[in-house]
């Protein structure tokens, strides 16, 4: 099976880069031409201990719920049942409304949707759920909390608790690559809403040059097809081997 990479076509693993700022040479996807077209179509690893406590801090507020480990107390079915709920969910998003977002460059749309749950206010202090409810329903539909930790979580269903198997590492870095996409694209996208200042980031512009609205949308461009292309390893490395009686997940296009 060969992973999928989004382009006008799906396309098999090749090398490529674009350049957009002359003299510049960004490493993307195989996908030479990708963000030179009008829409998005045609647009270190983390120590496991380190990445699985972080991913604690969506648990509460969305009932993703502990880590399930398919060797361990629970089993790859209530796994699959608790998680792949919210990836699915998460690629459809990416792939549907989350692509015209991008196609648009809607700055506002692009943080919201890629935008974690907010910290605590005071006054949520006088509410009966201390304000959780409210909170999570503010994710992001293709954030941290709603979609990344559950991600994360699946994957590590395919380990024991005291080994990591190549599936789980295979999975887990696809997810932190796609996790530095969203950061990105969130980053950028509050530079174009007027929130940040430009600098820094993996597309930085460095200098302190205050980048134009097109060029953050260029940039956002390129980042959407980074994170689809490591969703899409994602998918690749969940399906590998995995039992019949559970439902494959779709690769983004």
């Amino acid at each position: 099976m060969k992973v999928a990479y989004i382009s006008a076509i799906l396309v098999p693993l090749a090398s490529g880069f674009v350049a957009d700022t002359p003299g510049q040479k960004t490493r993307l996807t195989p996908l030479r031409d990708a963000t030179r077209e009008a829409s998005v179509d045609t647009v270190n690893r983390k120590d496991f201990v380190n990445a699985a406590a972080s991913s604690f801090v969506a648990i509460g507020l969305l009932g993703v719920g502990e880590p399930a480990f398919a060797t361990g107390r629970a089993t790859l079915d209530q796994t699959f049942e608790r998680y792949a709920p919210r990836i699915r969910a998460g690629g459809e998003f990416y792939q549907g409304e989350f692509k015209q977002m991008v196609a648009k460059g809607d700055f506002r749309a692009i943080k919201e949707a890629t935008e974690g749950v907010p910290p605590k206010r005071k006054e949520d202090l006088q509410k009966i759920d201390a304000g959780v409810a409210a909170r999570a329903r503010s994710a992001g539909q293709f954030s941290e909390d709603r979609v990344l930790t559950a991600a994360d979580l699946f994957a590590s269903a395919f380990s024991s608790q005291n080994s990591i198997s190549p599936k789980t590492k295979k999975m887990k870095d696809s997810v932190e690559k796609v996790r530095e996409a969203v950061k990105e694209m969130n980053l950028l996208a509050k530079q174009g809403t007027g929130e940040v200042s430009a600098g820094g980031g993996l597309f930085g512009f460095g200098g302190g040059k205050k980048p134009s609205e097109a060029e953050l949308k260029q940039k956002i461009k390129q980042l959407y097809v980074v994170g689809g292309n490591a969703w899409n390893e994602y998918v690749l490395a969940a399906n590998e081997n995995l039992a019949l009686q559970f439902d494959r997940f779709e690769f983004v296009k």
